[in-house]
């Protein structure tokens, strides 16, 4: 149902390493992903900030395979249970199959789902009015108890699975799902994440004599070198702005917001999933969201 790369770069030395997504099938029908930021807190402690979320992702992965189960939240109950590293990280698990997306959120990781438009109405900057464009979906919001403080799972932390928003999302064919750590998210824009989306699309149809049609480019999203250069062009960029010093990045607004003083980028763990949903008989439907907090 669904083409993906995961790519995870590391902008600290000593950061906690994302457990970065392994997928899971089912048939031919169905993919899980997932994404977990083990909080760096805990290097200060002397405790390998990774060894909990490299843990936890390795029970949800041996749950989903040998029980054939694509819930997103029975998969992060099991492994969060069975999970006995010292530390805490977020987690995001999502599966796509024939029904849909579903989801299941714990803190400031998260993810988005992109939809093409009819045309001229997307959130980039193609400048060419037959270039179809993108729009966004649907997006998660981070879970914190306060500014820079996520939800998180583990050791000494009264949060548990339970506390994460779960989703039940219409994919249709064609969506392209993108999974991400905080450390994307605090760095890269929707609009700018739209607006590099396009102008890859652009530059590959111009480098390879491609006409700019809704057919051309949906065939060139099933195809796995496609999706894996977006990624990695995607993971670069948002490394470049994360080093930019004077940036107003997402990261500053929501200091700001918070009543911090940041300029700047974001220096950490940058973890990206992108998928897309190869499903012509999916039909749109309702989005239901449940659980966590405002």
């Amino acid at each position: 149902l669904a083409l993906a790369l995961a790519l995870t770069l590391r902008l600290l030395r000593d950061s906690p390493a994302a457990a970065l997504m392994h997928a899971v099938r089912r048939g031919d029908l169905a993919l899980l992903h997932r994404v977990a930021d083990g909080v760096g807190g805990w290097v200060e402690l002397g405790i390998d900030a990774g060894a909990f979320s490299r843990e936890l992702m390795g029970h949800a992965e041996a749950f989903a395979h040998d029980k054939q189960c694509l819930d997103p939240s029975d998969i992060l109950h099991e492994a969060y249970f069975k999970t006995t590293a010292l530390g805490t990280c977020t987690a995001c698990i999502v599966s796509i199959d024939g029904t849909g997306l579903r989801a299941i959120n714990v803190g400031d990781s998260g993810f988005s789902v992109l939809r093409r438009t009819e045309g001229g109405s997307g959130g980039g900057d193609s400048g060419d009015a037959d270039h179809p464009t993108w729009a966004l979906f649907f997006q998660t919001t981070e879970q914190t108890h306060f500014f820079n403080c996520p939800f998180q799972l583990g050791t000494n932390s009264k949060d548990t699975p339970a506390d994460g928003q779960s989703f039940t999302i219409p994919a249709i064919h064609g969506d392209l799902v993108i999974l991400a750590t905080d450390g994307l998210l605090d760095n890269l824009f929707t609009g700018e994440l739209i607006q590099l989306l396009e102008k890859f699309e652009k530059t590959w149809m111009e480098t390879h004599g491609l006409s700019p049609s809704r057919e051309v480019l949906a065939d060139l999203w099933l195809q796995q070198e496609f999706v894996d250069t977006f990624t990695r062009i995607l993971g670069n960029k948002t490394q470049q702005l994360a080093k930019d010093e004077f940036r107003r990045s997402p990261f500053y607004v929501s200091a700001a917001a918070a009543g911090y003083a940041h300029i700047g980028g974001k220096l950490d763990d940058i973890t990206a999933v992108v998928a897309v949903v190869n499903n012509p008989e999916a039909k749109f439907a309702t989005i239901n969201v449940d659980g966590g907090e405002d």
